[in-house]
């Protein structure tokens, strides 16, 4: 669909997973006193999963560093060889989410793609890889209110980096009906689209209504601005 499925998403999301954790050690070397990389991308991976989990269950802003500790069996010594506040830590939860979401859309197949179509790809990109990773986009939206001020910061330039992304794409639309502030404001409804689908996942799965299905949903409403 639109050149991107969700297979692909998922095999190459997670081989850029893999590739962050196993350079945390050089993205983070000043934080980090591990010096086995293979021991530290493995525990940081179990201690990121842990932090969805009892942020879900808590919060991120209520969440201790003991209640860590004990989620993923590691001292609090030893857990703070891996950062040394949770502050640390939600920064490198921020920089690996961005990290590897421009891995991934760096990736993706562009030959032979129209103009629409590049769109479509930036759109089906984030509503696949918010279907991999439910977890992370629910806590990214949800916690963001309790963010200190480094990591909202970091938070808004993500949002900013996906935010770009579709607006570029909308410039290039041929006979496109709207100008540049409409373009802007369209730009920002579509992105409240794709935070309503997990958001509220539960509702579409509900009525039967599949990530295919939507983004075909959104097409139809883009077009809408487009003179035939």
């Amino acid at each position: 669909m639109y050149g991107i499925e969700y297979k692909w998403v998922v095999q190459k999301g997670k081989k850029s997973e893999e590739a962050f954790f196993q350079n945390a050690h050089v993205l983070f070397s000043k934080q980090i006193s591990i010096k086995k990389p293979h021991v530290y991308a493995k525990n940081l991976k179990r201690i990121f999963e842990a932090t969805l989990i009892l942020s879900q269950k808590r919060g991120f802003h209520s969440m201790s560093m003991r209640d860590l500790c004990e989620e993923v069996d590691i001292g609090l010594g030893g857990i703070y060889a891996y950062f040394s506040s949770k502050e640390d830590l939600l920064n490198m939860m921020l920089v690996g989410s961005l990290y590897q979401f421009k891995n991934v859309w760096e990736n993706l197949p562009q030959k032979n793609v129209n103009e629409f179509d590049q769109l479509m790809q930036v759109l089906a990109l984030h509503l696949y890889m918010s279907e991999y990773y439910p977890h992370w986009f629910i806590f990214s939206f949800m916690e963001a209110k309790n963010f200190d001020h480094t990591n909202k910061k970091l938070a808004q330039s993500v949002e900013i980096y996906t935010e770009s992304l579709i607006k570029d794409r909308l410039s290039l639309l041929p006979n496109l009906k709207i100008n540049k502030r409409q373009q802007d404001l369209l730009c920002l409804s579509l992105k409240a689209l794709l935070q309503d689908w997990y958001l509220k996942r539960w509702k579409y799965k509900s009525q039967k209504i599949t990530p295919e299905l939507y983004l075909k949903h959104i097409e139809k409403m883009i077009r809408g601005y487009i003179s035939e």
